[in-house]
């Protein structure tokens, strides 16, 4: 099984491609080469023909608006040229699995993945991880203030509360200060940034399981209206 896997839902653009057992990821420069032009770099390193390829796996957020869109537009060209299956595969839960494959990878431990999402918000997944299999999502993905997020954690059953959890993700520096040394949570710096790597092992997992889109189906999570609409909102409120 070979996947290629695009992350540009967050400022840490990168691509990878999965080849079997082997995964190689490149970050790019969003802004500069793009997605698609590091991709094709990519793949010549690795001497893989792009015809050879399964799947095209993509973060399709929550995230940059922008990004997600570019990662998605760049996904559905590819898979329509090359005539394979998209693969969607959220921001937060890539988030999940690559803390699921560090070291805090252990039973019973929580993930709190999320993504900057400005104006002091976050958008936040809560994860599980169990004795195997993939983590489990147990509420999220949500748009919400730093400050609702933490209350909602002090709220909970203090044997809940009490368990070992990493903040993971580009949220995670906006809300460490939050959450106090005793209070069992961790920010590991090495899984703060999403990675290409853990889009192509969600998306094995879920082309195994037949979980793919068409172009067409392929869609972007937002979750709250970007900055721009709501703006042009206003704008229409106060000249109607």
């Amino acid at each position: 099984m070979r996947i290629v896997a695009l992350e540009t839902a967050t400022t840490d653009g990168s691509v990878a491609l999965l080849d079997g057992d082997r995964i190689v990821e490149r970050k790019v420069d969003l802004r500069g080469e793009g997605v698609v032009a590091g991709l094709e770099r990519l793949l010549g390193e690795v001497e893989i023909p792009p015809d050879e390829v399964d799947a095209v796996a993509v973060s399709v957020g929550p995230g940059s608006f922008t990004g997600v869109r570019i990662g998605v537009a760049a996904a559905q060209g590819l898979c329509r040229g090359l005539d394979i299956p998209a693969v969607p595969v959220g921001t937060l839960e890539a988030l999940a699995w690559s803390a699921l494959a560090s070291d805090w990878g252990l039973p019973g431990t929580r993930f709190l993945a999320s993504v900057d999402a400005r104006r002091a918000e976050v958008y936040a997944a809560l994860y599980g991880c169990g004795a195997q299999g993939p983590p489990e999502l147990l509420w999220g993905p949500e748009v919400v203030s730093c400050e609702a997020l933490v209350r909602r954690f002090v709220e909970m059953r203090p044997e809940v509360r009490e368990q070992v959890g990493a903040l993971v993700g580009s949220g995670a520096p906006l809300l460490a200060p939050l959450f106090p040394a005793e209070s069992g949570w961790a920010r590991p710096q090495a899984l703060s940034r999403a990675q290409a790597a853990a889009v192509a092992r969600v998306g094995a997992h879920k082309l195994l399981a037949g979980d793919t889109r068409t172009p067409a189906e392929l869609q972007p999570i937002y979750l709250r209206k970007s900055d721009a609409e709501i703006n042009r909102e206003k704008n229409r409120l106060s000249t109607s």
